[in-house]
């Protein structure tokens, strides 16, 4: 990182003006030390990236919280939709969703709102990113789309 005599980092690959001398984009990365020092130019290390019990996180924890609670939601319309068919048939045909169905859509339901409470319970980053859902439940299986019943 490369620092001006007033304190101020500079952008590399972007062009500076050091009283009146104007140097393009690439000084920064061509300069020598002298001509750094001629223009008061520093040169100090990068910061580290944050790092928690040796893991770098990219993103806050609330931000990872509401990653988790999309992801949930998104999966848990993905287990919905592979049933849907079923609900349409019922408004459309008046044609009662198979016990299995019912039951397999409660309990996906019911799954997404525990995980959704276990991720409203997590705080730090670490316990967010270690976080893993229960089991979903298990597809119900082939159900014959002609039945009546």
């Amino acid at each position: 990182m490369f620092i001006d005599k007033d304190g101020n980092r500079l952008k590399i690959d972007a062009p500076h003006q050091f009283g009146d001398e104007k140097v393009g984009p690439d000084f920064l990365r061509n300069a020598t030390p002298e001509m750094l020092k001629e223009r008061g130019i520093s040169v100090a290390e990068d910061p580290p990236p944050v790092v928690r019990s040796n893991k770098y996180w990219p993103e806050s924890a609330e931000d990872m919280k509401e990653r988790l609670l999309e992801e949930n939601r998104t999966q848990l319309l993905g287990y919905l939709s592979s049933t849907d068919w079923t609900i349409i048939r019922k408004y459309e045909l008046g044609i009662d969703p198979p016990e299995e169905i019912s039951t397999f859509r409660s309990k996906c339901r019911e799954a997404a709102s525990a995980h959704e409470d276990e991720i409203g319970t997590l705080s730090t980053q670490e316990e967010l990113s270690n976080f893993r859902p229960d089991q979903w439940p298990p597809s119900p299986g082939d159900v014959d789309p002609n039945a009546t019943e």
